[in-house]
């Protein structure tokens, strides 16, 4: 019998986690707006490192553009300000960990979730019942599956024709 991998299962949290005492105040500050505009179970104590990484990030990187607006980007001698690189280095932190915090918009998107509460008006439209911009539905999703799909295949035989988005000369689509 093969040994298989189990995951732990994670208590929710009632309470949101708390930083550390070596955290500066401003970095505190910070950490505390991110642990609060979250539910308290979005973070568990093993992402305390990273979210304090984050917060620290955060704070160097205005510390750097507040230089950068002040000194400007070129010093007197004509080269590029050292605060150049301290900004970019704590945006590219300031990214990685973004996403490994799911504090990104993008990292939050659950695709099984997308579209359940859009407006019924608005799922019209999209699903391609109702475009007043195409009010003959020429621009709307064939029913029909396009040929050498899976669909396509597992599809009765009278449903396996020429797919319409394959025909270019059909005058029935230009009419």
């Amino acid at each position: 019998m093969g040994r298989g991998r189990t995951k732990a299962v994670v208590p929710k949290r009632s309470t949101p986690i708390t930083p550390s005492a070596s955290l500066s105040d401003e970095a505190v500050r910070v950490f505390d707006f991110i642990v609060r505009s979250v539910s308290p179970d979005h973070f568990s104590d093993v992402d305390r490192p990273l979210l304090e990484s984050y917060a620290t990030a955060i704070v160097n990187a205005r510390r750097a553009q507040e230089a950068i607006d002040r000194d400007g980007q070129v010093t007197p001698d004509g080269k590029v300000s050292p605060w150049v690189g301290v900004l970019e280095k704590q945006i590219r932190n300031i990214v990685a960990l973004v996403m490994r915090l799911r504090l990104a918009p993008q990292s939050r998107f659950d695709r099984l979730k997308a579209g359940t509460t859009m407006r019924p008006q608005d799922r019209e439209y999209y699903e391609g019942e109702h475009d007043p911009d195409d009010p003959r539905g020429l621009l709307a999703k064939s029913p029909l599956p396009k040929p050498g799909t899976l669909a396509w295949f597992r599809a009765p035989p009278h449903l396996r024709q020429p797919h319409p988005d394959d025909i270019e000369d059909d005058d029935r689509l230009l009419a």
